[in-house]
C-alpha cells in the first residue's frame, strides 16, 4: 500500500537550546472527550474533535486526571511530526479505498488534485536522509522516534537539516507548519503569524486534511 500511495502522491535525545517545553506523546484515544482539557469553548475544539474521531490523530500528555492536549502550549517540531505521522496510514488507506472505487476518468482527475508527498519538507532547507539513524538528535528511546522513522523511511519526508539535526523541542513558526502541511494540501492551510500553539496547529492540520479529502472526492476544495 505504501508504494501505491507514494506513487499517487508523486503525481500528486538532545533538546534544542533555550526550549524547555514538554513534548506530547502518542495516545490511544478515540474521542475528543477523553482529553481532560479539551472543552467545547476552546477555539481548537472542533478541529481536534475531527482529528481524533475522523482521522485517528491522538497526541497528548499523561496527567493524574487523564490525558491533556495542552492546546495553549507552544508547538514543538516533535509535536508537529507526531501529529502528522498519526494520520498518514489512515489517510493512505482512505486514498486507496476512495480511488479504487472511482471510474478511471474520475480517478485520474482526483489523482491530479492530490498533494505531492514525495520530497515534502517539514523543516526549512531540510535534506534527504534514507534512515532515521542518520539524524543525530533522534534516539530510539525518544517518544518521537517512531514518527521520525516513519516520515523519513516510509514516506520520504524531510525533517532534518543537512547537518543531521532535527531539533525536536524547537518552536515551530506558521510558515514552517504550512510548508509541512503541504503533504496533504498543495495550497496549505490558511496563513497565521508568529509562533504556533498546539491548538493552532490542530486547526491548520484539520484544514489541510479536509482539503485532502475534498481532493479525493474530485471537488475543487476550498
Amino acid at each position: 500500500m505504501t508504494r501505491f500511495i507514494v506513487g499517487v502522491f508523486a503525481i500528486a535525545s538532545s533538546i534544542g537550546p533555550g526550549v524547555a517545553a514538554e513534548i506530547g506523546a502518542p495516545q490511544s484515544l478515540t474521542s475528543v472527550a477523553q482529553y481532560s482539557d479539551a472543552a467545547p469553548d476552546r477555539p481548537y475544539f472542533t478541529a481536534l474533535q475531527s482529528l481524533v474521531e475522523r482521522y485517528g490523530v491522538a497526541n497528548g500528555f499523561k496527567t493524574p486526571s487523564g490525558v491533556a492536549f495542552r492546546g495553549e502550549q507552544a508547538l514543538s517540531r516533535a509535536d508537529m511530526i507526531m501529529l502528522i505521522d498519526a494520520s498518514l496510514d489512515q489517510v493512505a488507506q482512505l486514498a486507496e479505498m476512495t480511488l479504487m472505487e472511482m471510474p478511471p476518468e474520475q480517478r485520474d482527475q482526483a489523482m491530479r488534485k492530490l498533494p505531492i508527498m514525495q520530497g515534502a519538507m517539514c523543516k526549512p532547507m531540510a535534506a534527504r536522509f534514507d534512515s532515521v539513524k542518520q539524524i543525530k538528535d533522534v534516539k530510539a528511546s525518544d517518544p518521537w522516534f517512531q514518527a521520525s522513522a516513519n516520515l523519513v523511511e516510509k514516506w520520504s519526508i524531510r525533517i532534518a537539516s543537512s547537518d543531521g539535526t532535527f531539533g525536536p523541542a524547537d518552536a515551530v513558526g506558521a510558515d514552517d507548519a504550512r510548508a509541512c502541511l503541504k503533504i496533504f494540501s498543495p495550497k496549505g492551510p490558511a496563513s497565521r503569524s508568529g509562533p504556533l500553539t498546539r491548538g493552532d496547529f490542530a486547526i491548520m492540520m484539520n484544514e489541510a486534511l479536509e482539503d485532502f479529502t475534498d481532493g479525493l472526492a474530485g471537488s475543487d476544495g476550498r
